[in-house]
């Protein structure tokens, strides 16, 4: 919203600059917050020696937590408020201004997708795609263009069915009846009239009787093959309408 870009455009970039190792976007379910050390242990030591409050807190902070300098780690401010005798509040923003002076990398919980950058920021014209993950991003272009093709093109297996495979769903997967291909497939010469009138054929049934028993063969349509067959004077109904051929 802030720079007026397209959300799936946006979400697209950032992909690709995740892919390229210049950013990492974390999960919109984070539940905690994280923090890191980018100093070395004397330009640390310091830091501990020019600031004690925060040193302190610091120290405790690195012995709740001994990775921090190696990498990104999730961090609870309650159990470090519990530590040092304060509110979680006081800690964050004690966090937050040893960030502010680049003495750590801290980044507060929040139930929002986060951006990280993963290196110094790159001018937007020194930003250049690794050569395979171009050709992955082309083939995967091509391989979408070229399932949209077969999919217009193949008119031998239900459009639904195209669809969930498409998406990795093929397990119990039935033909849905009634899209082009399955009404192609089921009825490719109009025989849904030459169904009903065979049916007639060999016995007596209603319209209702003779509609459900041809819909549970997969015929579709058939009340209206009835009423033209009607129209055309190739079937009649008695007096008890039961339908027989004229």
């Amino acid at each position: 919203d802030t720079y007026h870009q397209p959300a799936r455009e946006f979400y697209a970039c950032c992909q690709i600059l995740e892919r390229e190792g210049l950013i990492a976007m974390t999960d919109s379910d984070a539940m905690y917050s994280s923090l890191y050390i980018p100093l070395e242990r004397d330009e640390l030591y310091r830091f501990q020696v020019d600031h004690m409050v925060l040193g302190d807190m610091l120290q405790a902070v690195i012995r709740l937590y001994p990775g921090l300098f190696t990498e990104r780690t999730p961090i609870d401010e309650k159990r470090i408020a519990s530590r040092c005798y304060l509110d979680a509040k006081e800690v964050r923003q004690r966090l937050m201004k040893m960030h502010e002076m680049h003495i750590v990398e801290y980044i507060p919980s929040t139930d929002k997708p986060q951006i990280v950058f993963c290196s110094e920021r790159v001018d937007e014209r020194s930003i250049y795609l690794a050569g395979q993950n171009y050709d992955a991003l082309k083939m995967a272009a091509r391989e979408r263009l070229e399932a949209m093709v077969q999919y217009v093109k193949n008119d031998q297996v239900c459009r639904s069915r195209q669809l969930l495979a498409y998406f990795g769903e093929t397990d119990g997967v039935a033909d849905c009846g009634c899209c082009d291909v399955c009404l192609g497939l089921l009825h490719a010469d109009d025989d849904v009239e030459q169904a009903v009138l065979q049916a007639v054929a060999q016995g007596r049934h209603s319209v209702v009787s003779l509609c459900e028993m041809l819909a549970e063969q997969n015929y579709i349509g058939v009340e209206d093959a009835v009423r033209r067959l009607l129209d055309s004077g190739s079937l009649q109904l008695d007096r008890n309408l039961f339908l027989s051929l004229s």
